[in-house]
């Protein structure tokens, strides 16, 4: 963490147009395999997709003094097409709330570009966190 980190947590990014990559673990599954799971996993995949919005990405998100970050971890950034990082400065973020989430809670971060969604242990503390960092109500930061 850098000087200017406010907190770093590990969450999931819900990512509207996020596409699964199964050819990354099909080989795996050899000729045979691929073909018993593929159709049944993307029917899967799209129906989580239609339900949701898009897919849970997993990785972090770091918060500084001016913006909010999220990078997917090593296995979603292998199981994902494409790239789903985010980063949004703190100038931009309009309104930040919590949702309700089976097991885990969510955080909707409306901003001037859209809204993002996040999903964490501890929702609730974390998106007072984030709304104290919001330019003039930036918390003081902890003695090291």
């Amino acid at each position: 963490m850098t000087p200017d980190t406010i907190a770093r947590k590990l969450c999931n990014l819900l990512v509207p147009d996020a596409q699964a990559n199964l050819a990354s673990y099909m080989p795996a599954l050899g000729t045979i395999g691929a073909m018993i799971v593929e159709t049944p996993t993307k029917q899967a995949i799209e129906s989580f997709r239609e339900h949701y919005g898009g897919l849970w990405v997993g990785g972090a998100v770091t918060l500084s003094r001016t913006h909010l970050a999220f990078e997917p971890n090593g296995m979603n950034r292998a199981l994902h097409h494409g790239d789903s990082s985010l980063r949004v400065p703190l100038s931009e973020v309009r309104d930040v709330t919590r949702e309700w989430g089976f097991i885990s809670g969510i955080i909707s971060i409306r901003t001037t570009r859209g809204t993002f969604k996040l999903r964490c242990w501890r929702a609730r503390a974390f998106a007072d966190v984030i709304r104290q960092a919001l330019p003039g109500e930036l918390p003081e930061r902890a003695a090291s």
